[in-house]
Protein backbone atom coordinates (compact mmCIF):
# COMPACT_ATOMS: atom_id res chain seq x y z
CA UNK A 1 0.00 0.00 0.00
CA UNK A 2 1.38 3.36 -0.97
CA UNK A 3 1.01 6.36 1.32
CA UNK A 4 1.28 9.91 0.07
CA UNK A 5 4.22 11.76 1.60
CA UNK A 6 2.67 14.33 3.92
CA UNK A 7 5.22 14.44 6.70
CA UNK A 8 7.51 17.49 6.47
CA UNK A 9 7.27 17.87 2.64
CA UNK A 10 3.72 17.85 1.17
CA UNK A 11 3.38 16.00 -2.18
CA UNK A 12 1.87 19.03 -3.91
CA UNK A 13 5.08 20.98 -3.21
CA UNK A 14 7.23 18.10 -4.54
CA UNK A 15 5.15 17.96 -7.72
CA UNK A 16 5.37 21.69 -8.22
CA UNK A 17 9.14 21.69 -7.76
CA UNK A 18 9.47 18.70 -10.11
CA UNK A 19 7.62 20.60 -12.80
CA UNK A 20 9.90 23.58 -12.38
CA UNK A 21 13.14 21.50 -12.47
CA UNK A 22 12.06 18.53 -14.53
CA UNK A 23 15.66 17.74 -15.38
CA UNK A 24 16.34 16.69 -11.77
CA UNK A 25 14.84 13.57 -10.13
CA UNK A 26 11.96 14.28 -7.80
CA UNK A 27 10.37 12.10 -5.05
CA UNK A 28 6.63 12.40 -4.52
CA UNK A 29 5.69 9.27 -2.50
CA UNK A 30 7.46 6.96 -0.02
CA UNK A 31 5.95 3.53 0.60
CA UNK A 32 6.04 2.99 3.47
CA UNK A 33 6.84 6.44 4.82
CA UNK A 34 7.48 5.22 8.39
CA UNK A 35 8.03 1.97 10.31
CA UNK A 36 8.43 0.89 13.93
CA UNK A 37 11.81 0.49 15.54
CA UNK A 38 13.04 -3.07 15.64
CA UNK A 39 11.19 -3.97 12.46
CA UNK A 40 12.85 -6.61 10.23
CA UNK A 41 14.32 -5.72 6.82
CA UNK A 42 11.75 -4.38 4.41
CA UNK A 43 11.35 -3.07 0.83
CA UNK A 44 11.12 0.69 0.46
CA UNK A 45 9.58 2.08 -2.75
CA UNK A 46 10.03 5.65 -3.94
CA UNK A 47 7.65 7.11 -6.54
CA UNK A 48 8.36 10.31 -8.40
CA UNK A 49 9.78 11.59 -11.71
CA UNK A 50 13.07 11.87 -13.53
CA UNK A 51 14.40 8.49 -12.46
CA UNK A 52 16.81 6.76 -14.85
CA UNK A 53 18.64 3.48 -14.95
CA UNK A 54 21.47 3.86 -12.49
CA UNK A 55 19.50 6.18 -10.14
CA UNK A 56 20.43 5.49 -6.53
CA UNK A 57 18.41 5.89 -3.33
CA UNK A 58 20.55 7.54 -0.66
CA UNK A 59 19.55 6.62 2.99
CA UNK A 60 21.00 8.97 5.55
CA UNK A 61 23.99 9.60 3.28
CA UNK A 62 24.49 5.95 2.36
CA UNK A 63 23.83 4.79 -1.19
CA UNK A 64 21.51 1.83 -1.15
CA UNK A 65 21.41 -1.07 -3.62
CA UNK A 66 18.63 0.27 -5.85
CA UNK A 67 16.32 -1.41 -8.30
CA UNK A 68 15.20 0.75 -11.24
CA UNK A 69 11.58 -0.12 -12.08
CA UNK A 70 10.77 2.77 -14.39
CA UNK A 71 11.20 6.50 -14.59
CA UNK A 72 8.63 6.91 -11.84
CA UNK A 73 9.59 4.11 -9.40
CA UNK A 74 12.69 2.96 -7.55
CA UNK A 75 13.02 0.21 -4.91
CA UNK A 76 15.58 -0.76 -2.25
CA UNK A 77 15.86 -3.30 0.60
CA UNK A 78 16.35 -1.55 3.97
CA UNK A 79 18.24 -3.73 6.53
CA UNK A 80 16.78 -4.16 10.04
CA UNK A 81 19.81 -2.45 11.53
CA UNK A 82 18.83 0.78 9.74
CA UNK A 83 15.57 1.00 11.71
CA UNK A 84 16.88 0.01 15.15
CA UNK A 85 16.73 3.54 16.56
CA UNK A 86 13.91 6.07 16.75
CA UNK A 87 14.22 9.13 14.53
CA UNK A 88 13.75 10.70 11.11
CA UNK A 89 16.05 9.44 8.33
CA UNK A 90 16.88 11.83 5.40
CA UNK A 91 16.32 10.32 1.91
CA UNK A 92 17.04 11.53 -1.66
CA UNK A 93 17.65 10.15 -5.14
CA UNK A 94 20.88 10.69 -7.03
CA UNK A 95 21.06 10.20 -10.80
CA UNK A 96 24.20 9.04 -12.61
CA UNK A 97 24.75 12.59 -13.89
CA UNK A 98 25.07 13.78 -10.30
CA UNK A 99 21.70 15.50 -10.10
CA UNK A 100 19.94 15.06 -6.75
CA UNK A 101 16.26 15.16 -5.86
CA UNK A 102 15.15 18.10 -3.83
CA UNK A 103 13.88 18.81 -1.26
CA UNK A 104 15.22 16.08 0.99
CA UNK A 105 12.56 13.54 2.14
CA UNK A 106 12.42 12.10 5.63
CA UNK A 107 11.51 8.53 6.62
CA UNK A 108 10.11 8.04 10.13
CA UNK A 109 11.46 5.27 12.39
CA UNK A 110 8.77 5.16 15.09
CA UNK A 111 9.24 4.10 18.74
CA UNK A 112 5.78 2.58 19.38
CA UNK A 113 5.30 1.79 23.08
CA UNK A 114 3.91 -1.54 24.30
CA UNK A 115 2.12 -2.17 27.61
CA UNK A 116 2.46 -5.60 29.18
CA UNK A 117 0.86 -4.81 32.55
CA UNK A 118 0.02 -2.09 35.06
CA UNK A 119 0.52 -2.35 38.82
CA UNK A 120 -1.87 -2.10 40.52
CA UNK A 121 -4.51 -3.05 37.98
CA UNK A 122 -7.45 -2.09 40.21
CA UNK A 123 -8.41 -0.15 43.32
CA UNK A 124 -11.52 0.67 45.36
CA UNK A 125 -13.63 3.71 44.60
CA UNK A 126 -12.82 6.57 46.93
CA UNK A 127 -9.22 5.52 47.47
CA UNK A 128 -6.52 8.22 47.71
CA UNK A 129 -4.18 9.18 44.84
CA UNK A 130 -1.51 6.60 44.06
CA UNK A 131 1.42 5.86 41.74
CA UNK A 132 0.76 3.33 38.98
CA UNK A 133 3.66 1.39 37.48
CA UNK A 134 3.41 0.66 33.74
CA UNK A 135 5.56 -2.23 32.50
CA UNK A 136 6.25 -2.98 28.85
CA UNK A 137 8.68 -1.90 26.10
CA UNK A 138 9.78 1.01 23.92
CA UNK A 139 9.42 3.68 26.58
CA UNK A 140 11.37 6.93 26.30
CA UNK A 141 11.96 9.97 28.50
CA UNK A 142 9.12 11.76 26.64
CA UNK A 143 6.62 8.90 26.99
CA UNK A 144 3.29 9.87 28.58
CA UNK A 145 0.72 7.59 30.28
CA UNK A 146 -2.84 8.34 29.17
CA UNK A 147 -5.92 7.71 31.36
CA UNK A 148 -8.93 7.49 29.07
CA UNK A 149 -6.89 9.61 26.66
CA UNK A 150 -5.90 12.25 29.24
CA UNK A 151 -2.22 12.62 30.10
CA UNK A 152 -1.04 11.76 33.60
CA UNK A 153 2.09 13.09 35.30
CA UNK A 154 4.63 10.53 34.09
CA UNK A 155 8.14 9.60 35.25
CA UNK A 156 10.51 7.69 32.97
CA UNK A 157 12.35 4.87 34.76
CA UNK A 158 13.79 2.83 31.91
CA UNK A 159 12.90 1.53 28.47
CA UNK A 160 10.60 -1.08 30.07
CA UNK A 161 9.07 0.94 32.95
CA UNK A 162 7.37 4.27 33.50
CA UNK A 163 5.38 5.50 36.50
CA UNK A 164 2.31 7.72 36.53
CA UNK A 165 0.45 9.49 39.35
CA UNK A 166 -3.30 8.75 39.35
CA UNK A 167 -5.25 11.56 41.09
CA UNK A 168 -7.96 10.67 43.63
CA UNK A 169 -10.56 12.36 41.41
CA UNK A 170 -9.96 9.72 38.72
CA UNK A 171 -11.00 6.90 41.06
CA UNK A 172 -13.83 8.56 42.97
CA UNK A 173 -16.53 6.32 41.46
CA UNK A 174 -16.71 2.63 40.44
CA UNK A 175 -15.98 1.88 36.79
CA UNK A 176 -12.99 1.29 34.51
CA UNK A 177 -10.37 3.28 32.62
CA UNK A 178 -8.38 2.64 29.44
CA UNK A 179 -4.62 2.94 30.02
CA UNK A 180 -2.32 3.67 27.06
CA UNK A 181 1.16 5.12 26.55
CA UNK A 182 1.93 7.76 23.95
CA UNK A 183 5.37 8.50 22.50
CA UNK A 184 5.66 11.78 20.54
CA UNK A 185 6.61 11.57 16.83
CA UNK A 186 8.28 9.62 15.62
CA UNK A 187 6.41 7.36 18.01
CA UNK A 188 2.82 6.24 18.46
CA UNK A 189 0.24 5.04 20.96
CA UNK A 190 0.46 1.67 22.67
CA UNK A 191 -2.09 -1.05 23.07
CA UNK A 192 -4.68 -0.40 25.78
CA UNK A 193 -5.11 -2.21 29.10
CA UNK A 194 -8.04 -1.85 31.47
CA UNK A 195 -7.78 -0.45 34.99
CA UNK A 196 -10.75 -1.41 37.23
CA UNK A 197 -12.27 0.79 39.94
CA UNK A 198 -14.25 -1.49 42.23
CA UNK A 199 -17.13 -0.67 44.55
CA UNK A 200 -15.78 0.24 47.95
CA UNK A 201 -16.78 -2.61 50.27
CA UNK A 202 -18.91 -1.69 53.24
CA UNK A 203 -16.91 -1.63 56.48
CA UNK A 204 -17.46 -4.69 58.65
CA UNK A 205 -20.10 -4.30 61.31
CA UNK A 206 -19.38 -5.34 64.87
CA UNK A 207 -21.96 -7.64 66.50
CA UNK A 208 -24.65 -5.93 68.57
CA UNK A 209 -26.17 -7.60 71.63
CA UNK A 210 -29.77 -6.61 72.41
CA UNK A 211 -31.03 -9.33 74.74
CA UNK A 212 -30.32 -12.60 76.56
CA UNK A 213 -32.74 -15.26 77.76
CA UNK A 214 -32.79 -16.27 80.50
CA UNK A 215 -31.12 -13.32 82.21
CA UNK A 216 -30.47 -15.21 85.44
CA UNK A 217 -30.17 -18.66 86.95
CA UNK A 218 -29.87 -20.12 90.42
CA UNK A 219 -26.57 -21.09 91.99
CA UNK A 220 -25.99 -24.79 91.36
CA UNK A 221 -28.61 -24.89 88.62
CA UNK A 222 -28.45 -27.35 85.71
CA UNK A 223 -26.84 -26.70 82.33
CA UNK A 224 -28.95 -24.79 79.84
CA UNK A 225 -28.88 -23.04 76.46
CA UNK A 226 -28.55 -19.25 76.68
CA UNK A 227 -30.39 -17.51 73.84
CA UNK A 228 -28.62 -14.36 72.66
CA UNK A 229 -30.41 -11.94 70.33
CA UNK A 230 -29.03 -8.96 68.45
CA UNK A 231 -27.64 -8.23 65.00
CA UNK A 232 -24.58 -8.71 62.78
CA UNK A 233 -23.96 -12.26 64.00
CA UNK A 234 -22.04 -14.62 61.69
CA UNK A 235 -21.26 -18.32 61.66
CA UNK A 236 -17.95 -17.39 63.27
CA UNK A 237 -19.54 -15.53 66.21
CA UNK A 238 -19.18 -16.91 69.74
CA UNK A 239 -21.11 -16.13 72.93
CA UNK A 240 -18.68 -15.07 75.67
CA UNK A 241 -19.12 -15.74 79.40
CA UNK A 242 -16.94 -13.22 81.26
CA UNK A 243 -14.72 -13.07 78.18
CA UNK A 244 -14.47 -16.85 77.70
CA UNK A 245 -16.13 -18.32 74.62
CA UNK A 246 -18.98 -20.76 75.19
CA UNK A 247 -19.81 -23.57 72.74
CA UNK A 248 -22.03 -21.59 70.37
CA UNK A 249 -24.67 -22.53 67.80
CA UNK A 250 -25.33 -20.04 65.01
CA UNK A 251 -29.08 -19.74 64.43
CA UNK A 252 -29.24 -16.60 62.30
CA UNK A 253 -27.69 -13.17 61.91
CA UNK A 254 -29.88 -12.09 64.83
CA UNK A 255 -29.69 -15.12 67.16
CA UNK A 256 -27.09 -17.38 68.77
CA UNK A 257 -27.30 -20.05 71.44
CA UNK A 258 -24.52 -20.54 73.96
CA UNK A 259 -24.16 -23.71 76.03
CA UNK A 260 -23.90 -22.83 79.74
CA UNK A 261 -22.65 -25.72 81.89
CA UNK A 262 -23.58 -26.35 85.50
CA UNK A 263 -19.99 -25.54 86.46
CA UNK A 264 -20.58 -21.99 85.19
CA UNK A 265 -23.26 -21.62 87.89
CA UNK A 266 -21.25 -22.74 90.90
CA UNK A 267 -20.91 -19.30 92.50
CA UNK A 268 -23.22 -16.40 93.17
CA UNK A 269 -22.41 -13.28 91.16
CA UNK A 270 -22.94 -11.26 88.00
CA UNK A 271 -21.44 -12.44 84.71
CA UNK A 272 -20.80 -10.32 81.61
CA UNK A 273 -22.30 -11.76 78.41
CA UNK A 274 -20.98 -10.56 75.04
CA UNK A 275 -20.53 -11.79 71.46
CA UNK A 276 -17.10 -12.12 69.83
CA UNK A 277 -16.60 -12.17 66.08
CA UNK A 278 -12.97 -12.78 65.12
CA UNK A 279 -13.37 -10.64 62.01
CA UNK A 280 -15.68 -7.85 63.13
CA UNK A 281 -14.93 -7.38 66.83
CA UNK A 282 -16.73 -7.68 70.16
CA UNK A 283 -20.28 -6.57 70.94
CA UNK A 284 -21.58 -4.59 73.88
CA UNK A 285 -22.23 -6.67 77.01
CA UNK A 286 -25.23 -7.51 79.16
CA UNK A 287 -25.28 -8.81 82.75
CA UNK A 288 -26.33 -12.32 83.68
CA UNK A 289 -27.09 -12.91 87.37
CA UNK A 290 -26.25 -16.16 89.14
CA UNK A 291 -28.70 -15.87 91.98
CA UNK A 292 -28.54 -17.42 95.42
CA UNK A 293 -32.28 -17.96 95.96
CA UNK A 294 -33.10 -18.90 99.54
CA UNK A 295 -35.48 -21.76 100.34
CA UNK A 296 -37.41 -22.13 103.62
CA UNK A 297 -38.05 -25.73 104.67
CA UNK A 298 -39.41 -25.20 108.19
CA UNK A 299 -39.90 -22.73 111.03
CA UNK A 300 -39.35 -23.33 114.70
CA UNK A 301 -41.67 -22.56 116.30
CA UNK A 302 -44.33 -22.45 113.56
CA UNK A 303 -46.90 -20.70 115.76
CA UNK A 304 -47.45 -18.94 119.04
CA UNK A 305 -50.27 -17.39 121.05
CA UNK A 306 -51.10 -13.75 121.02
CA UNK A 307 -49.60 -11.75 123.86
CA UNK A 308 -46.23 -13.44 123.63
CA UNK A 309 -43.61 -10.91 124.84
CA UNK A 310 -41.17 -11.94 122.09
CA UNK A 311 -39.39 -14.97 120.74
CA UNK A 312 -36.48 -16.10 118.57
CA UNK A 313 -37.67 -17.69 115.35
CA UNK A 314 -35.41 -20.29 113.76
CA UNK A 315 -35.66 -20.50 109.99
CA UNK A 316 -34.39 -23.74 108.48
CA UNK A 317 -33.72 -24.12 104.77
CA UNK A 318 -30.89 -23.67 102.26
CA UNK A 319 -29.06 -21.03 100.25
CA UNK A 320 -28.86 -18.60 103.15
CA UNK A 321 -26.05 -16.03 103.18
CA UNK A 322 -24.61 -13.39 105.49
CA UNK A 323 -26.87 -10.79 103.83
CA UNK A 324 -30.05 -12.88 104.17
CA UNK A 325 -32.96 -11.12 105.88
CA UNK A 326 -36.00 -12.89 107.32
CA UNK A 327 -39.26 -10.96 106.89
CA UNK A 328 -42.55 -10.86 108.84
CA UNK A 329 -45.40 -10.05 106.45
CA UNK A 330 -42.86 -8.28 104.22
CA UNK A 331 -41.18 -6.30 107.03
CA UNK A 332 -37.55 -6.99 107.85
CA UNK A 333 -36.72 -8.78 111.07
CA UNK A 334 -33.44 -8.52 112.94
CA UNK A 335 -31.70 -11.55 111.45
CA UNK A 336 -28.62 -13.53 112.45
CA UNK A 337 -26.86 -15.73 109.91
CA UNK A 338 -26.03 -19.09 111.48
CA UNK A 339 -25.17 -21.10 108.38
CA UNK A 340 -26.23 -21.59 104.78
CA UNK A 341 -29.09 -23.73 106.13
CA UNK A 342 -30.20 -21.74 109.19
CA UNK A 343 -31.12 -18.21 110.27
CA UNK A 344 -32.56 -16.81 113.48
CA UNK A 345 -34.82 -13.78 113.66
CA UNK A 346 -36.21 -11.76 116.57
CA UNK A 347 -39.98 -11.27 116.77
CA UNK A 348 -41.05 -8.51 119.13
CA UNK A 349 -44.17 -8.40 121.26
CA UNK A 350 -45.87 -5.93 118.89
CA UNK A 351 -46.02 -8.56 116.17
CA UNK A 352 -47.84 -11.00 118.48
CA UNK A 353 -50.23 -8.62 120.16
CA UNK A 354 -53.29 -10.23 118.58
CA UNK A 355 -54.28 -13.33 116.67
CA UNK A 356 -53.17 -13.26 113.05
CA UNK A 357 -51.89 -15.36 110.16
CA UNK A 358 -48.37 -14.22 109.26
CA UNK A 359 -46.14 -15.09 106.28
CA UNK A 360 -42.40 -15.58 106.76
CA UNK A 361 -39.97 -15.36 103.86
CA UNK A 362 -36.26 -14.71 103.36
CA UNK A 363 -34.64 -12.23 100.97
CA UNK A 364 -31.06 -12.43 99.71
CA UNK A 365 -29.46 -9.30 98.33
CA UNK A 366 -28.83 -9.15 94.56
CA UNK A 367 -27.92 -11.29 92.86
CA UNK A 368 -30.27 -13.30 95.00
CA UNK A 369 -34.00 -13.42 95.32
CA UNK A 370 -36.92 -14.10 97.61
CA UNK A 371 -37.71 -17.48 99.08
CA UNK A 372 -40.96 -19.33 99.24
CA UNK A 373 -43.23 -18.25 102.10
CA UNK A 374 -44.03 -20.22 105.23
CA UNK A 375 -47.01 -19.53 107.49
CA UNK A 376 -46.61 -18.50 111.10
CA UNK A 377 -49.79 -18.46 113.16
CA UNK A 378 -50.47 -16.18 116.09
CA UNK A 379 -53.47 -17.78 117.74
CA UNK A 380 -55.71 -16.80 120.63
CA UNK A 381 -54.88 -19.91 122.57
CA UNK A 382 -57.78 -22.13 121.54
CA UNK A 383 -59.24 -20.87 118.30
CA UNK A 384 -57.85 -20.57 114.81
CA UNK A 385 -57.38 -17.30 113.12
CA UNK A 386 -59.47 -17.49 109.98
CA UNK A 387 -63.20 -16.95 109.90
CA UNK A 388 -63.99 -18.40 106.43
CA UNK A 389 -62.42 -20.73 103.85
CA UNK A 390 -62.12 -18.02 101.19
CA UNK A 391 -58.83 -16.99 102.82
CA UNK A 392 -57.18 -20.40 102.62
CA UNK A 393 -53.80 -20.39 100.80
CA UNK A 394 -52.04 -23.27 99.03
CA UNK A 395 -48.36 -22.81 98.12
CA UNK A 396 -46.14 -23.25 96.26
CA UNK A 397 -48.56 -23.77 93.39
CA UNK A 398 -47.33 -25.01 91.04
CA UNK A 399 -44.73 -27.01 92.91
CA UNK A 400 -41.62 -27.45 90.72
CA UNK A 401 -38.87 -29.89 91.55
CA UNK A 402 -36.18 -27.60 90.11
CA UNK A 403 -37.25 -24.73 92.37
CA UNK A 404 -38.94 -26.25 95.39
CA UNK A 405 -37.00 -29.44 96.09
CA UNK A 406 -37.34 -30.22 99.80
CA UNK A 407 -40.26 -27.77 100.23
CA UNK A 408 -43.66 -29.12 101.29
CA UNK A 409 -46.95 -27.96 99.83
CA UNK A 410 -48.57 -25.89 102.57
CA UNK A 411 -52.25 -25.21 103.28
CA UNK A 412 -52.72 -22.34 105.73
CA UNK A 413 -55.35 -19.96 107.05
CA UNK A 414 -57.38 -23.06 107.99
CA UNK A 415 -59.75 -23.55 110.89
CA UNK A 416 -58.25 -25.90 113.45
CA UNK A 417 -59.62 -29.37 112.82
CA UNK A 418 -60.06 -28.82 109.11
CA UNK A 419 -59.62 -31.85 106.80
CA UNK A 420 -58.02 -31.77 103.34
CA UNK A 421 -58.69 -34.60 100.89
CA UNK A 422 -56.46 -34.92 97.82
CA UNK A 423 -57.62 -36.50 94.52
CA UNK A 424 -56.08 -37.20 91.12
CA UNK A 425 -57.45 -35.50 88.01
CA UNK A 426 -59.60 -38.60 87.50
CA UNK A 427 -61.11 -38.16 91.00
CA UNK A 428 -59.16 -41.03 92.61
CA UNK A 429 -58.51 -40.34 96.29
CA UNK A 430 -54.84 -40.41 97.19
CA UNK A 431 -54.47 -38.92 100.69
CA UNK A 432 -56.12 -36.98 103.51
CA UNK A 433 -54.51 -34.29 105.69
CA UNK A 434 -55.54 -32.88 109.07
CA UNK A 435 -55.06 -29.33 110.41
CA UNK A 436 -54.81 -28.91 114.16
CA UNK A 437 -53.35 -25.39 114.32
CA UNK A 438 -54.60 -23.77 111.11
CA UNK A 439 -51.83 -25.27 108.94
CA UNK A 440 -51.42 -28.54 107.05
CA UNK A 441 -48.54 -29.71 104.86
CA UNK A 442 -48.31 -32.32 102.13
CA UNK A 443 -45.08 -34.17 101.39
CA UNK A 444 -46.24 -35.08 97.84
CA UNK A 445 -46.82 -38.73 98.66
CA UNK A 446 -49.97 -40.84 98.50
CA UNK A 447 -51.55 -42.75 101.37
CA UNK A 448 -49.06 -45.58 100.81
CA UNK A 449 -46.09 -43.21 101.19
CA UNK A 450 -45.25 -43.31 97.45
CA UNK A 451 -44.26 -40.15 95.60
CA UNK A 452 -47.03 -38.84 93.40
CA UNK A 453 -46.32 -38.21 89.71
CA UNK A 454 -46.30 -34.90 87.87
CA UNK A 455 -49.79 -33.66 87.06
CA UNK A 456 -52.82 -31.80 88.35
CA UNK A 457 -54.44 -32.69 91.70
CA UNK A 458 -57.70 -31.58 93.27
CA UNK A 459 -58.20 -30.83 96.94
CA UNK A 460 -61.34 -30.52 99.04
CA UNK A 461 -61.15 -28.70 102.39
CA UNK A 462 -63.86 -29.30 104.97
CA UNK A 463 -63.93 -27.28 108.21
CA UNK A 464 -65.58 -28.05 111.52
CA UNK A 465 -68.76 -26.32 110.33
CA UNK A 466 -68.86 -28.60 107.29
CA UNK A 467 -68.11 -25.66 105.01
CA UNK A 468 -66.10 -26.70 101.99
CA UNK A 469 -63.56 -25.18 99.63
CA UNK A 470 -62.18 -26.77 96.48
CA UNK A 471 -59.14 -26.09 94.36
CA UNK A 472 -56.47 -27.46 92.06
CA UNK A 473 -52.70 -27.56 92.27
CA UNK A 474 -49.96 -28.68 89.88
CA UNK A 475 -46.93 -30.88 90.57
CA UNK A 476 -44.00 -30.64 88.11
CA UNK A 477 -41.15 -33.06 88.77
Amino acid sequence: MKIRLSLLVPSIILAALASVASANPAVTVLSPDHIATGNPAFTLELDGTGFVSGSVIVWNGTAMPTTYVNSGTLRTMVPASYVAARGYVPLHVKNPDGTVSTPTCYFGVDLVPVINSVVPSSTSAGSPAFTMTVLGANYAPDSVVLWNGTALATTYVCVTQINAVVPAANIASPGSASITVSNPDPGGVSNAVTFTITTNPAPPKAPVLSGISPASAAVGGPAFALTVTGSNFTSGSAVQWNGTALPTTFISASQLKGSVSSSNLSQRGTVSISVLDMTNGVSNSQPFNICLIPVIISLSPASTNSGNPGLTLTVNGKNFAADSIARWNGSNLTTVFISSTQLTAQIGAAGMSRAAAVTIDVVNASPGGTSNTMPFLVGNGTQGVISDLSQVRVFPNPWRADQHGGVLVTFDHLFPGSTIKLFTISARWIKSLQSDNGVATWDLTNDAGEKVASGYYFYVITDSQNDRARGKLAIIR
